[in-house]
């Protein structure tokens, strides 16, 4: 994580520009990087201004499971400043280049006990959580593999183009290597993707988010 004032060439936004946080601070994560793991120490909450994260949680198998992705707006850290719990809930990591503003959760519960607009906000963002969480979780159980992984690929992709580790996409999905292997060759032989070297090309982004279905859709 790099560190860069509040000033300037990075005014606070319109949400938090009316609250007294003084130790706020611009936070930039590269592609890869973690904002927080889960079960180990989170000192920040951290509102999204751009990019890209994906929510993993580890499994009493020890596989990680893909639960949703976020992008600007969203704020990281927020159920454990409610439940007052100092350890992340869930693995949270860039997969783009990620700014956001932080501030210590310490100091934003205080401010959020004094003004009650921004416990009202931090309670309508976990509302329309908890409703994304609750339908991704039944499509996850109802849905296709071929789903589940057009809807990653779209979120994912970058100028028209896959690159990923297969092992662990794998676990993320929640399926066996061969099964995501075969999965991805019968969306080349769709005319959807092309193998091209160690990366997939995106042939047909069209038929690629109608396969995806809505699932994953990016919101605060």
């Amino acid at each position: 994580m790099k560190r860069f004032p509040v000033g300037p060439g990075n005014p606070l936004p319109p949400l938090w520009e009316n609250y007294s946080f003084q130790s706020v601070f611009v936070a930039v994560f590269e592609k890869g990087e973690f904002l927080c793991i889960q079960d180990q120490p989170l000192e920040y909450i951290f509102l999204l201004q751009s990019g890209k994260v994906r929510a993993c949680i580890l499994g009493p198998d020890g596989k990680n499971l893909l639960i949703n992705f976020y992008s600007k707006g969203s704020l990281i850290g927020d159920v454990e400043a409610i439940l007052l719990q100092p350890e992340a809930v869930v693995s949270i990591q860039a997969i783009n280049r990620v700014t956001c503003y932080a501030v210590p959760i310490e100091e934003f519960v205080k401010t959020a006990e004094v003004m009650p607009e921004l416990m009202n906000h931090m309670a309508i963002l976990l509302a329309g959580r908890a409703k994304r969480s609750i339908r991704n979780t039944s499509v996850n159980i109802l849905s296709t593999l071929e789903t589940r992984l057009c809807a990653y690929i779209s979120q994912t992709q970058h100028d028209g183009f896959f690159k990923e580790n297969l092992a662990a996409l794998s676990e993320l999905l929640g399926t066996s290597y061969r099964h995501l292997f075969r999965t991805l060759r019968s969306l080349c032989e769709k005319g959807i993707l092309q193998k091209n070297g160690h990366s997939y090309q995106i042939l047909d982004m069209e038929a690629l988010s109608k396969a995806a279905g809505g699932m994953y859709r990016i919101a605060p």
